[in-house]
């Protein structure tokens, strides 16, 4: 008898131990050099590609850095022992993967909240994806009477982030490669891959959500004819602020719509006659 309630004992330790492995929430954010990960913009129609390059770690292993493309312009930083995820230089986390469902944190000041929404499974490539859901909320934090929740973000276990979806549009995950394997249709990226990548032309916008103005980076690995344009939901071009030869580097853009009702718009980045990056931006008035 004693002999049976060990092995019970044993089993239970055994079950306990592997679902706890099974839930290590940075399953969330797999960053591995090579990495790289392609998404639809509907209803605009344009491909977004992204793709680890390098990953830096802290002298401890308990900070990972990761960049994209051949510049430092923006980077993420995943810390490991509490599970946050930190965007270009914000103090304050992008994602809290190891929370109860409900929290609420800040991500940018005075601007935009993220509430750690809810827990589901999704159905891609013929496979059942574990995911959580954020909501990002504008202006007044979700507990407020005026708080909405503006968009959301779905990350999947083993994935990343599967889609962003928000009022008129979304951008959802067409195919990936992670840790060198790959999962749906990828179209010009090869697995730790040195050739020039559609993501060595970064796009980046700060702040955003944004009121009265917004800077718009870019970095263009070699010399090209650069177009940037703003389009509105539907795919109409609202305005283009910047088109010329330029030179490889980074570059800034201050932008000042007028006239524009609040509403989500989309910066895109064409280089020659090829569309290589898009952003989305939210206008708040």
């Amino acid at each position: 008898m004693k002999t049976i309630k060990k092995i019970f004992y044993f089993t239970i330790f055994l079950s306990f131990t592997c679902f706890a492995q099974e839930e290590d929430p940075l399953e969330y954010y797999p960053h591995n050099v090579g990495d790289a990960w392609q998404y639809e913009r509907v209803p605009v129609g344009t491909i977004r590609t992204i793709q680890i390059t390098r990953v830096d770690t802290s002298a401890d292993g308990n900070e990972h850095y990761i960049f994209h493309g051949n510049s430092d312009i923006s980077y993420e930083k995943v810390v490991v022992d509490s599970a946050l995820v930190y965007y270009s230089g914000n103090p304050n986390p992008w994602y809290k993967l190891d929370v109860p469902i409900g929290s609420i944190w800040i991500r940018e000041e005075g601007v935009e909240w993220v509430k750690y929404g809810r827990d589901d499974i999704d159905y891609k490539w013929g496979q059942e994806l574990q995911t959580k859901t954020f909501y990002n909320y504008y202006w007044d934090p979700p507990d407020s009477s005026s708080g909405y929740a503006g968009s959301a973000e779905v990350l999947a276990r083993g994935i990343g982030i599967l889609k962003y979806e928000w009022e008129g549009g979304k951008e959802e995950l067409t195919g990936c490669i992670i840790n060198g394997v790959q999962y749906g249709t990828i179209v010009g990226v090869e697995e730790n891959s040195n050739e020039e990548l559609v993501d060595n032309y970064q796009l980046e916008s700060y702040p955003n959500p944004f009121n009265e103005q917004t800077q718009i980076y870019y970095y263009i690995p070699k010399s090209s004819l650069v177009t940037i344009k703003i389009y509105n939901i539907l795919g109409q071009v609202i305005d283009q602020i910047s088109k010329g030869i330029k030179e490889a580097g980074e570059y800034i853009i201050n932008w000042k719509p007028k006239s524009l009702s609040s509403g989500v718009y989309i910066v895109s980045m064409q280089v020659g006659n090829k569309i290589v990056n898009s952003v989305k931006i939210n206008l708040l008035k």
